[in-house]
């Protein structure tokens, strides 16, 4: 998972400064850009896409089942059959 990567890269980089002096977290603009590519990786862009494009960002054709009948499109655009 990739926000262990994140973790332990804050965990190498806390190591203290000088030999036996206290470890501190240092968070700084690396960390916030890997962190921001993380939540980028998570956007639903299919149904922001529909939400911003409406029909011009939609698929017309979703396929067909094997005995030949169309499928439809999903009812819910957030749910687990999309």
């Amino acid at each position: 998972d990739m926000f262990g990567f994140i973790m332990l890269g804050a965990y190498q980089d806390a190591r203290p400064d000088k030999p036996g002096g206290p470890p501190r977290v240092k968070l700084g603009l690396k960390d916030l850009f890997i962190f921001f590519v993380y939540l980028l990786m998570a956007m639903p862009l299919p149904q922001l896409m529909h939400l911003i494009f409406g029909k011009w960002a939609w698929p017309i054709y979703w396929g067909v089942y094997p005995d030949g009948s169309l499928v439809e499109p999903p009812e819910n655009q957030w749910g687990w059959d999309y």
